[in-house]
């Protein structure tokens, strides 16, 4: 216990030498929805995990690029926690497969670390004390497959849903990588909870792969997947995957470019669905809206869908957005609703907080915004 304690010392004394304390703020929110903000003390490095098992728990990567810690986020009393002080390399992704698990995609191969960087990584708190900070506690996964250029750049994951949604079987990690080029791919990794027993799915393949770069992605209610794309001039597109025949990959035909570049004129960050099966996107448009939200067309194979504006943000770049159950509707007006997280950017510095937003009873207050 004493080695955490000081490990831990260590982490935060060093953030505070390379992290100012930069918070980002609603700017505009709709009428039946609450902001808020919960302080991370450190600064948020762009992954972020709902825990399925329990819709209070968040974890969130936090920290400076070769100093990357994980937190878990309390919603119910708004506290912060240590998870993981492990010195992670760049942390590009994160999902919670099982109870006291988290898969951890790490993208950084740090040499004097002791925790194997470039690597889908996980977490298991074994002894169940509430961290991932023991020995032991942290293992190799799965190594990456097909990167294409000077390392791994895995990026959003997610764990596939009950139903083997889209001829996934259910409990399977999905991740994207960002390699550029027309060369990015989304995987799909079998027994992620067991690294004896994890696998590709199709072996040595992807089950999708042809844009540029990542932009997150989810399952709908009927198991189809949304993902978002950033293309190499950096407009953002939603390709609806739409798996006819239920195999192991996305073949001619079952993929179409439903939400268009020209929508998305700010590129794609991320997305998530939520419980009613709306999508909502983080983009970063010059003036526009940073979150904007897609009603899925009845049939997303073949139509296209127009993003409408939802809430904005000082953020200089948000980069990141998590809705924390799809088991309460996110509506506004709506009493003990789903609670939408978004994180980025203040100036140059990553901000040190998560922004909260939530439904609440209607106001006579219209839509605010700050001018």
């Amino acid at each position: 216990m004493f080695s955490k304690v000081v490990a831990g010392l260590v982490f935060f004394s060093s953030l505070l030498a390379f992290v100012s304390a930069q918070t980002i703020s609603f700017t505009s929110v709709p009428n039946g929805f609450e902001a808020g903000s919960i302080e991370l003390g450190a600064g948020f490095v762009g992954a972020i995990a709902a825990d399925p098992y329990n819709p209070d728990i968040i974890y969130a990567a936090v920290g400076v690029w070769q100093q990357q810690s994980i937190v878990k986020i309390n919603l119910a009393n708004s506290t912060v926690a240590s998870a993981a002080v492990g010195f992670f390399g760049s942390i590009g992704g994160m999902a919670v497969p099982a109870p006291h698990q988290l898969i951890v995609v790490d993208n950084d191969d740090y040499t004097s670390n002791t925790i194997p960087g470039e690597m889908v990584l996980l977490l298991t708190d074994k002894n169940m004390d509430g961290d991932f900070d023991d020995i032991g506690e942290v293992e190799p996964l799965i190594a990456p497959i097909l990167v294409d250029g000077a390392s791994f750049s895995g990026a959003q994951a997610r764990i596939a849903p009950a139903g083997n949604p889209s001829g996934i079987p259910s409990g399977a990690l999905l991740f994207q990588n960002a390699d550029g080029g027309g060369k990015a791919d989304l995987f799909v990794v079998t027994n992620p909870t067991d690294a004896a027993l994890a696998s590709y799915r199709p072996e040595g393949g992807a089950y999708f792969s042809g844009y540029d770069y990542n932009g997150g992605f989810d399952f709908d209610s009927q198991g189809r997947i949304f993902m978002g794309a950033t293309n190499s001039w950096f407009s953002g597109e939603v390709f609806s995957l739409v798996n006819l025949n239920n195999d192991m990959v996305i073949d001619a035909g079952e993929a179409n470019d439903m939400v268009t570049s020209l929508s998305l004129s700010g590129g794609i960050s991320d997305l998530i669905i939520d419980g009613d099966d709306n999508i909502f996107l983080v983009t970063n448009p010059w003036g526009g809206y940073q979150v904007q939200k897609v009603v899925i067309p009845a049939d997303p194979l073949h139509e296209t869908a127009t993003p409408s504006p939802f809430a904005n943000t000082d953020s200089s770049w948000l980069t990141t957005i998590m809705i924390n159950t799809k088991t309460r509707p996110f509506k506004a007006g709506q009493n003990d609703g789903a609670i939408m997280l978004l994180g980025g950017y203040k100036g140059w510095s990553s901000a040190t907080n998560l922004l909260i937003l939530k439904p609440c009873p209607f106001s006579e207050v219209e839509d605010w915004a700050i001018y």
